[in-house]
């Protein structure tokens, strides 16, 4: 009288754990390839709005030294991970420099804020008080081309902005 087997073996479950990880694993580094381009995506359309209400506000300036600085001595920079709160003021507070509130074209509450937000993802303004730019790092590799070509000083961020070659 034979017994019959039922149910895996130890290598079967052990072959179907190893398949199911390899799996799960690849879905989560193509997960976070989405995630990447998704922020890049972000902070691209930020700053090309950003910039589109900067060139609006500052198009009718007559001191344009004192609408880029606003309460500032040119040059002056701010950077979105610096500060509280705060740098989203839209005043000339926050980390662009420019009181978007005088500006009838501006209908910004806040200034964005980049998707990450620290001390190596962040959005960056700054002026000399004649020119002005805005700049990002960008995480995708599809992206790294994109920061080196832009016109601007520095290749490892995304620069636009008014004449970059003068700008540091």
């Amino acid at each position: 009288m034979g017994k019959n087997a039922s149910g895996f073996t130890l290598i079967e479950l052990l072959v179907v754990i190893a398949i199911i990880t390899i799996l799960t694993s690849i879905a989560i580094s193509s997960f976070n390839g989405t995630n990447i381009k998704v922020r890049d995506a972000v902070r691209l359309t930020d700053l090309s709005k950003v910039h589109q209400i900067i060139i609006a506000s500052t198009h009718d300036s007559t001191n344009m030294a004192s609408t880029l600085c606003y309460n500032n001595t040119p040059p002056c920079s701010g950077k979105s991970y610096e500060g509280e709160l705060s740098s989203q003021n839209t005043n000339g507070s926050g980390w662009i420099k420019i009181n978007l509130n005088d500006s009838s074209s501006s209908n910004l509450p806040l200034l964005p804020l980049d998707p990450v937000n620290n001390d190596q993802y962040y959005y960056e303004y700054y002026s000399d008080g004649v020119n002005w730019k805005l700049s990002v790092a960008l995480e995708s590799d599809q992206n790294k081309n994109k920061m080196a070509n832009d016109g601007g000083q520095d290749s490892n961020r995304w620069e636009i902005g008014s004449n970059l070659k003068r700008l540091q």
